[in-house]
């Protein structure tokens, strides 16, 4: 993660930011270090690779042509993703999700 320049003019929206930041970056050390002290880890992630994994979670979005209805179905994790997501005891969920409904 790097810290690239920031276009905010008030101290207050500065110092919002640089929080932001470190809350992610917080974040990503905690998902790191338990994806590491897990029983059975396996090889060694940077948090460049970490994020790599977590952004390449897909997610398909289907419209409904009848009703106009949007629908969102993510995709299958791959093994170091499932690996990521258990790491903080979390699941992916494959349940379709509607997100913007239509006229019915």
């Amino acid at each position: 993660m790097a810290i690239r320049p920031i276009f905010h003019w008030t101290a207050r929206r500065v110092k919002a930011h640089g929080a932001i930041f470190f809350a992610a970056f917080a974040l990503l050390r905690m998902r790191r270090y338990r994806y590491h002290t897990r029983p059975g880890a396996e090889a060694p992630l940077s948090e460049a690779r970490i994020l790599a994994e977590l952004r390449n979670v897909e997610v398909l979005v289907l419209r409904d042509r009848n009703t106009n209805t949007y629908y969102a179905l993510p995709s299958a994790a791959n093994p170091t993703q499932i690996r990521l997501y258990k790491a903080v005891d979390q699941t992916q969920r494959r349940p379709t999700v509607r997100l913007k409904e239509g006229r019915t």
